[in-house]
């Protein structure tokens, strides 16, 4: 009986040290190929990939270095094969995986796969395969009973609720939310442990994401009700007001533009709540100060907006100008009884890039009857790529001259029409007009006075300010 043991704790031991240096293995391969990757060797690194996954006997880990390597083709712009990479991905980690262990797995794929397929144009992949990860979770699952295993496929239908909202089908999106929201309730009801309160309060803040007006007000109140009660009765629990402080921050962004002060008063009732709840427990406190301080970032554009209200209605500031670029037969003078909506952007902002098409047919539909758009931007030292027909940050400092072709070359390339302004290095132009973040927007109406400004790009915010403008060229 004694040699069985020592026999079995012989096979324990050997099996631990094979995994070791599996481990040692994967993480010796992902070094290599983190320098193949480094030199932009991407077909060499797909080769070395498929070859360490036909050798390793870690298959899941092995698996992970296409994850790798598709963030890196990624991050080059080379989504196709990003994808492809993560198809592969998908295929293998299914085929081994055991889903009652490890279904973990599939939100993270999930997280990783939909952005870049949706960048690869494969939008139309994306809620089958997350359907076909949800299928292969739910094997050996105990039906819609409680279990890690069941809650992290609740996590991939909150995903697939996210993406079907993206592809505007915020119905079907609500159906699947509202679904799992009853379910995570049944389950509060029959035991309130963190991990089902914590379900709940998921749903809820996708809900939110999901919906607007009175039915997000309802729902972010219904997650902080849950969270407050929760908290209160177990104060050991005091994780959930991290993922609360997630809902807070975006429900004060919804608020802060149209009513800043309601933004606050909510960040102010949570601040409450977790100084409530940490008061005797210096491990809650010290665990949850890092939560308090990323609101400081909500906070900050709260007070970035009041500024920016006490802007609208007072005659607009003094424009400050270097030099301008795409205005050659443009006088500034020729602003004066103008509609203007100035614009507040720089070359490698993608928000900023996304309003362009707005810009270009304001500019195109409302000309003729009186409106000015102008660019207002910086110098930040980029040159322009002729071959590769793009700004790209230049590693000497460029000259005024250069500067000023790469912007003409690049407001060429996007089809924008409307002059620009340079403003100086030192200039208070972007604090004097509240710039806190780009796009920024300003509706000047022909009297001078700031009449609406808006920041960040969105159908919402063009919607805003295509209304304003309209209003403004009617008042003369």
């Amino acid at each position: 009986m004694k040699a069985i043991k020592i026999v079995g704790l012989i096979v324990a031991l050997m099996v631990s040290a094979a995994s070791v240096m599996a481990q040692q293995d994967i993480a010796e391969a992902r070094q290599q190929l983190n320098g193949l990757l480094s030199k932009k060797n991407f077909d060499e690194a797909a080769e070395y990939v498929e070859q360490v996954i036909g050798e390793s006997e870690n298959k899941i880990q092995a698996v992970g270095l296409r994850q790798v390597l598709a963030m890196s083709l990624a991050e080059n712009n080379r989504f196709d094969a990003a994808a492809e990479q993560l198809a592969k991905q998908i295929d293998e980690t299914l085929s081994v995986a055991d889903p009652a262990k490890q279904a973990e797995l599939g939100n993270v794929l999930i997280g990783i796969f939909s952005g870049i397929y949706r960048r690869a144009g494969r939008t139309n992949e994306i809620i089958p395969t997350i359907d076909r990860i949800i299928d292969w979770a739910r094997k050996g699952a105990d039906g819609d009973q409680f279990s890690p295993q069941r809650a992290a496929i609740g996590n991939m239908l909150i995903s697939k609720s996210q993406n079907l909202f993206f592809n505007d089908q915020t119905q079907a999106a609500l159906d699947i939310l509202n679904k799992e929201l009853e379910l995570a309730k049944s389950w509060c009801a029959q035991e309130a442990g963190e991990s089902q309160v914590g379900h709940q309060l998921r749903v809820l803040a996708a809900i939110c994401r999901t919906t607007d007006g009175e039915q997000q007000e309802n729902s972010y109140q219904q997650a902080m009700s849950l969270v407050t009660e929760q908290v209160e009765a177990h104060p050991e629990q005091f994780n959930l007001l991290t993922s609360a402080a997630t809902l807070v921050s975006q429900r004060a962004a919804v608020l802060l533009n149209d009513d800043p002060d309601a933004a606050q008063g909510i960040i102010d009732s949570f601040k409450a709540l977790v100084e409530k709840a940490t008061a005797e427990n210096d491990e809650a406190k010290s665990a949850l100060s890092r939560t308090l301080a990323s609101l400081g970032a909500v906070e900050n554009r709260i007070a970035s907006t009041r500024k920016l209200l006490k802007l609208v209605g007072q005659p607009a500031p003094k424009f400050d100008s270097e030099f301008w670029v795409n205005a050659k037969e443009f006088d500034p003078e020729q602003l004066t009884g103008k509609v203007v909506l100035l614009d507040f952007w720089a070359v490698w902002c993608g928000p900023c890039i996304m309003t362009f098409p707005h810009l270009k047919h304001w500019q195109e539909a409302y000309g003729d009857d009186g409106l000015q758009i102008v660019g207002v931007t910086r110098k930040y030292n980029y040159k322009w790529d002729a071959e590769a027909k793009r700004a790209v940050r230049a590693e000497d400092e460029v000259s005024v001259e250069d500067e000023t072709e790469m912007l003409e070359n690049f407001m060429a390339h996007h089809e924008l029409k409307h002059p620009t302004m340079v403003t100086p290095k030192d200039s208070s132009m972007w604090s004097d007009f509240g710039v806190s973040g780009i796009p920024h927007a300003v509706v000047i109406d022909r009297k001078g006075i700031v009449r609406l400004i808006k920041v960040g790009s969105g159908d919402a915010n063009a919607l805003a300010l295509e209304a304003m403008i309209k209003q403004c060229l009617s008042e003369k």
